[in-house]
């Protein structure tokens, strides 16, 4: 693990009130891409701003862990600061997680974000059809409203409607029949792939994407429970991977990715100066969104990477416009 401190010339503010570029962010952590070879699992970049603000940069290697044990060594790392000062047990990461899998053999950015008032008007018109059986989530309405902007990314640069895989990331700590503990340490998540079929819809509406979505995540767990030992559960999560890259592969499928941080307890992370004003991803490599939530716990936050000419369209959807303040 490496640790440095920098200072930053301007204000705190400025990145918190969105007067700067996102890639802005990528200078408050020295590693933040491209990832190589050398470089370290773990880096933590102190940034200390003229106004006195700090905001603190930390990367984790996803060869080790993914978003909720990221999560668990945050708040491990800000209790373990504060327990001399407060009665709280200091939660230790386990690194067994191993034991339940044996080894087998073998882009611009923008950060538009929808407030939790609209998030609720997005709920009615996707409960507004016999389709919808269940209240979607926050986080299912809105990867269905981004994915509805996408498709029609698509279709302008296809001249058509084209067949659309929604690959969505799963948590499945605590969401299985294997005992593994939720401080365990380490990758422990599939996907739910949701479909929209192309050529042969006449139109996108957004309470059918909501149902496929929601549909693909409820029986994705629903199956994840079921497996009663880890060479079970790590088949299904390599042949839901492996689905999604042989229709990547065809090369008549567009494929997006989507990950949600939503309701992980990052917001919570207090080394003893008060819990963070604004917590965030960095811009993207690659084309993806990744949800996370905004500060009041109400809204949602949509990190967007896409190629240059397919934000333009993704910005200007009339959708994208109406229903998130893009900042």
């Amino acid at each position: 693990m490496e640790y440095m401190e920098a200072k930053v010339s301007g204000q705190l503010a400025q990145l918190v009130k969105g007067e700067v570029e996102v890639e802005v962010l990528n200078h408050l952590v020295l590693y933040a891409m491209p990832l190589t070879s050398i470089t370290p699992l773990a880096f933590v970049q102190v940034n200390m701003f003229e106004c006195g603000g700090l905001a603190i940069a930390l990367l984790i290697s996803h060869y080790i862990v993914d978003g909720i044990a990221a999560c668990t060594f945050l708040n491990a790392w800000t209790n373990a600061c504060r327990a001399s000062r407060i009665n709280n047990e200091v939660v230790r990461p386990r690194f067994d997680l191993a034991s339940f899998f044996p080894p087998r053999e073998n882009i611009p950015a923008v950060k538009p974000k929808i407030h939790g008032a609209i998030i609720i008007i997005l709920k009615a018109i996707a409960c507004d059809s016999a389709l919808t059986k269940r209240q979607p989530s926050r986080v299912v309405v809105v990867t269905a409203c981004m994915w509805k902007a996408l498709i029609a990314v698509a279709k302008v640069r296809h001249g058509h409607l084209r067949a659309s895989i929604l690959f969505h990331s799963l948590g499945l700590h605590g969401k299985t029949a294997l005992p593994i503990p939720n401080n365990s340490f380490g990758n422990l998540y599939m996907v739910a792939n949701a479909r929209f079929g192309g050529d042969s819809e006449n139109k996108v509406e957004l309470h059918e994407l909501v149902a496929s979505l929601d549909n693909s995540i409820r029986n994705t767990l629903a199956d994840c429970r079921k497996q009663q030992n880890g060479d079970d559960l790590a088949s299904m999560m390599f042949n839901s991977f492996r689905k999604v890259r042989e229709e990547h592969e065809k090369g008549e499928t567009d494929i997006c990715r989507f990950t949600s941080w939503c309701r992980f307890p990052l917001y919570e992370a207090d080394f003893g100066w008060g819990k963070p004003i604004w917590v965030s991803g960095t811009p993207k490599p690659v084309e993806m969104v990744c949800l996370n939530d905004t500060k009041d716990g109400d809204g949602i936050e949509a990190w967007v990477s896409l190629d240059e000419k397919d934000m333009l369209l993704f910005q200007n959807h009339p959708e994208v416009k109406a229903f998130t303040s893009q900042i």
